[in-house]
């Protein structure tokens, strides 16, 4: 339609041509009317052409009819139209109709209108214009392809803001390939910088080498992967290795566009699911449910819907297969994007179905048509499938043949394996069951965790199910039905859960849905990290199990005897011992009884009686643990064990974080606990079938609980209450552990639920043995850091797990832990914020060397070679230069301007570049005049600045600095220009010729280089900013007043 309006158009005369142009600059709410009255009085004698002329464009399609007798101008047409238009003739009417009142029904429009005004006639606007039709830009994109086609539009090209070029040029991308369209259509050029298309026409071709070769580096990276695996597939013939590239690449992909499974080009998705189909069931299927799941949550491109029925396919779901059949079918008689037309023909072989024989014409045409513009790979696999079909049509016979001798491979398809029904559905069994349960089952736990609630008086438990929330923090949770539970419903159940929910059952009740605990469950809960007192705002507690003990204290009356238990009304009972901590006893009947007559007894024994004491001490201790100042003297009965006096320190789950708590184990590994320097001196207990008897050093153990008490109370990181220590963060136990390890003859650690973190060794710069050497721009780094024979660190592993450590401590392997003391670890955090990881070691900018010229004086082994003592020795001497203010300066400097001229001396001398961001009106600009005074004997500098303050720039410098040779540049003398540069000369440009000449001013390397309102460069993906990084200069100065913006 557009070609037969230019043709229209072209044919007008100059008088209708004005009325055209006329009415593309008012393009809403064009009338007769309207129009005449923005006619100036020269041009009142029209009024009698402008009907005719609106009527014949109105025919034309240029003008759409809209409400009344009122037209709005055709889009396509007015991008097309408008460099045609004299605007320079034409001010006195864009004047009156710019600013009129813009209608509230058509305001795009004229965003659009006064877009391309900016652009092509008045630049000043154009970042005004810009910021207006932004929002409006996807509304555009399929009337903006004159900015492509027409030669006026050349000019300006740069002026267009990118991301507004990609979006165009992903339209007609996008449009050329679903249309089938030939894709030399594309100009190379452009469509090469915004869209890799020539990378993508070779792939079409078949030529997956030489499309690699044009991949642009900064390509997603995924993309390479996906065609090494097409490539390996196609025409190596290895699915195998063709899928361990496209595992590669969807682990990219997923990194930039989360939760895909497949693919999202539709030829790699296609190659992806022969080389998946080739896989063992096992593999395959697990995968093949991943796909189907994820496409039902959401579908990424057109295309998705066919992979998710060729995965539905090899589930050998029928019902699905058949009902999407027939709307396959349906799909290739559409006259549109024909491109989704040929996926229809491909995906009915892949899911075996055959096209009605009516449809054998038009297929073939589809086919044919993707073959002749340039769609090889597609048309190879479309006519393989008519092939298959119809192998008697000699049409077919001849494209499929010609299109496989032009590509030199067996099509994807051929390289299926059909399954029979019950293989299928065996697949489908497969990828439902095993490894996705047990994925899905840690993700719960992950996700959600089983909290309790207790009632210590009532004994009432209520479980709440907790949700991790994006915050980090857990949620306040619902209360967990107790049918739930015992089902082994609930969300995050753990094994401790389970043996908790085995407590549950039904009584007898008229109502069936009556679960309870039974008494047993609360000793379930004994141990569980998420235990909570019911009626508080989350306070953990703790729950253990108690033990009943005789207590024997010799007082002036005799040996009294002692029950650590009161108030003993049954059996089983919860007794509190802290504000967080509770003792569970179920005792048995015997030594309820036992207790309950030495409580009401009140038994006190007279030293006379004390033999008779120990030998019913000794037949108490096979039900009771008995502590005792009364020591036996039996030793036949009872055998005597010398005392273990060492700290017991047992770190245990406490809420999110852990508890620590102090005890003694008098028997060595063999329980009871004894809190130290607490209780009997002798313990009496039955273990193993025999009475044992120790004496316990009470003095030692309560030195030893000293000395780790009074080191441990310095650190930052804990709370101590009632004897109990506790980590909020369980890492922060390291700093117990590393106490404990200078103290391992009196204490030992126990993890009850096996050792989680081991110190391993303190280590300090004496174990760090460091080299530098120079490279071209960076000084390279090696070294290692010795922890035993067998574990030996390099600086980038070291550098590494400090990153991830718990302040000092870094993790080795499996709980092991270094300790690095505080100058280390903090000289190691400085090292890597300039250091750089790379393929060949740890490297450092020369530039970033400068801060760290210090850094190394601390380590006792360390090698450096020539270039790292000259550049140091470098750095000292540029800290020691005068450099007076340039005499020539024709100006006064300010002691904050003096400071920054030397600063910037100081800098260029070691061969740094500087930013200088003071605010606005603080004098940057004599700044950057002065040091470029200073350096103007090293040859020709160079400023770049918008063109606004382009006569600033040289006003400033005839003002202050009138012995620098300021130059421009003029159409016509740029290259002689730039290249007889010297000494002294300054040339000043706009950022605009910088992109249009790079390669130009690329080719110099200038003494000093200045690049004002340097925040213009800080989108490195645009060609301002890649033109930026290609110039070379001794010296560079970025200035800005905004410097949050670089």
């Amino acid at each position: 339609m557009l070609s037969k309006q230019i043709e229209f158009y072209n044919n007008l005369t100059d008088t209708q041509k004005y009325i055209v142009h006329l009415a593309a600059i008012v393009s809403i709410e064009i009338s007769f009317y309207r129009l005449c009255r923005y006619l100036p009085a020269d041009k009142k004698p029209l009024e009698k052409l402008i009907r005719k002329t609106l009527e014949a464009c109105t025919n034309e399609n240029i003008l759409i009819k809209a409400q009344s007798n009122q037209s709005y101008f055709n889009l396509e047409f007015i991008v097309w139209l408008f460099p045609s238009i004299p605007m320079h003739d034409m001010q006195t009417e864009w004047k009156k109709i710019s600013e009129e009142y813009v209608s509230f029904y058509s305001p795009r429009v004229i965003f659009l209108r006064n877009y391309l005004y900016a652009l092509l006639f008045d630049r000043k606007q154009l970042p005004e214009q810009e910021l207006e039709v932004r929002p409006y830009i996807d509304d555009f994109l399929s009337i903006l392809t004159p900015l492509f086609t027409r030669p006026e539009y050349k000019t300006v090209f740069h002026l267009i803001n990118p991301s507004f070029l990609e979006k165009i040029v992903g339209r007609m991308v996008k449009e050329t390939v679903e249309n089938l369209s030939n894709l030399s259509l594309l100009g190379e050029d452009k469509f090469n910088e915004y869209f890799k298309m020539p990378f993508w026409k070779e792939v079409f071709l078949g030529d997956f080498d030489s499309g690699l070769k044009l991949l642009h580096p900064e390509a997603s990276s995924y993309t390479a992967f996906f065609i090494e695996a097409s490539r390996q597939l196609l025409k190596e013939n290895s699915p195998e290795l063709a899928m361990s590239f496209f595992e590669k690449g969807m682990k990219k992909q997923r990194g930039i566009v989360k939760n895909t499974q497949i693919p999202l080009q539709a030829e790699c998705a296609l190659y992806f699911m022969i080389a998946l189909q080739a896989q063992p069931s096992e593999v395959a299927a697990p995968v093949i449910q991943k796909i189907i799941d994820s496409l039902t949550k959401r579908e990424y491109t057109r295309t998705d819907s066919c992979f998710k029925l060729m995965c539905l396919y090899l589930q050998n779901n029928r019902n699905v297969v058949r009902q999407n059949s027939t709307r396959l079918q349906q799909m290739i008689l559409c006259p549109d994007k024909q491109y989704y037309n040929l996926w229809a023909i491909i995906t009915l072989y892949f899911i075996g179905e055959k096209p009605q024989e009516q449809l054998q014409d038009e297929a073939l045409r589809i086919v044919e048509k993707a073959y002749n513009n340039g769609y090889l790979i597609q048309a190879l696999e479309g006519a393989y499938a008519l092939n298959q079909w119809w192998s008697e049509n000699p049409a077919i016979n001849r494209l499929y043949g010609k299109v496989k001798e032009q590509l030199g491979y067996e099509p994807a398809l051929s390289r299926m394996e059909r399954q029979e029904d019950w293989e299928k559905d065996l697949t489908m069994l497969l990828g439902l069951g095993g490894k996705k349960a047990a994925e899905s089952a840690d993700d719960e736990k992950a996700k959600y965790r089983i909290t309790y609630y207790l009632s210590p008086k009532s004994l009432q438990i209520q479980p709440v199910l907790q949700t991790f929330q994006k915050n980090g923090k857990w949620s306040a949770g619902k209360n967990i039905s107790l049918k739930s539970l015992y089902e082994g419903k609930a969300k995050g159940m753990t094994e401790q859960d389970y043996r908790i929910a085995k407590q549950i059952h039904r009584p007898y009740s008229y109502y069936d849905n009556c679960y309870e605990f039974n008494d047993k469950a609360i000793k379930e809960l004994i141990g569980h990290p998420y235990l909570f007192l019911n009626g508080t705002d989350n306070i953990p507690i703790e729950l253990i199990e108690g033990k009943p003990i005789v207590n024997v204290a010799k007082n002036n009356k005799g040996y009294r005897l002692v029950c650590n238990l009161e108030d003993i009304d049954s059996g089983f009972f919860i007794q509190k011992e802290t504000n967080t901590r509770y003792l569970v006893y179920d005792l048995t009947e015997s030594q309820l009884q036992i207790l309950k007559n030495l409580k009401e007894q009140n038994i006190t024994v007279p030293e006379q009686g004390k033999d008779l004491l120990m030998k019913v001490l000794s037949h108490l201790s096979t039900q009771l643990t008995v502590y005792s100042d009364l020591i036996s003297t039996d030793t036949e009965n009872v055998r005597k064990v010398a005392p273990d006096s060492r700290i017991r320190v047992q770190l245990l789950p406490f809420g999110n974080g852990l508890k620590a708590e102090l005890f003694t184990k008098p028997f060595g590994d063999i329980p009871p606990y004894c809190k130290p320097g607490w209780g009997g001196k002798a313990l009496i207990s039955s273990q193993k079938g025999e009475q044992w008897q120790t004496v316990r050093n009470l003095k030692q153990e309560k030195e030893q609980a000293n000395v780790l008490y009074s080191e441990i109370q310095q650190l930052e990181s804990i709370e101590i209450n009632d004897d109990l220590i506790t980590f909020n963060n369980p890492l922060d136990s390291l700093y117990l552990l590393d106490i404990l390890q200078k103290h391992q003859d009196i204490a030992v650690v126990e993890w009850p639920e096996g050792e989680k973190y081991r110190i391993k060794k303190q280590v300090d710069f004496e174990n760090l043995q460091l080299k530098v050497t120079a490279s071209t721009d960076w000084f390279e780094l090696q070294g290692e850091l010795k922890v035993d024979e067998e574990t030996v660190l390099t600086i980038g592993q070291l550098l590494a797990l400090t990153r991830k450590g718990h302040n000092n401590f870094v993790e080795l392997n499996n709980g092991d832990f270094l300790v690095l003391s505080e100058k280390l670890r903090k000289r190691l955090n400085e090292l890597d914020s300039f250091a750089q990881e790379t393929k060949r070691g740890i490297q450092l900018n020369k530039f970033a060397a400068f801060s760290a010229s210090d850094f190394f004086d601390e380590f006792e082994y360390l090698k450096t070679d020539k270039a790292w003592k000259d550049f140091k020795k470098k750095i000292e001497q540029a800290g020691q230069i005068e450099t007076p203010i340039p005499s020539s300066l024709q100006a006064e400097l300010r002691p904050y301007q003096e400071e920054g001229f030397h600063w910037m001396v100081k800098l260029s001398e070691w061969g740094a570049g500087a930013c200088l961001a003071d605010d606005m009106g603080l004098g940057k600009t004599v700044q950057a005049l002065t040091i470029l005074l200073h350096r103007s004997c090293l040859g020709p500098a160079m400023v770049i600045c918008p063109v606004s303050v382009l006569p600033n720039w040289i006003n400033e410098t005839c003002k202050f600095a009138p012995s620098l040779n300021i130059k421009t540049l003029s159409p016509n003398n740029r290259e002689k220009t730039v290249q007889s540069l010297e000494a002294g000369d300054l040339l000043i440009i706009s950022y605009g010729l910088l992109q249009s000449e790079d390669k130009l001013f690329s080719d110099v390397v200038w003494a000093s280089l200045v690049l004002d309102e340097a925040h213009t460069i800080k989108n490195y993906t645009t060609k301002t900013s890649k033109a930026a990084m290609l110039l070379q200069a001794s010296f560079k100065l970025a200035l800005t007043g905004t410097p949050i913006q670089n």
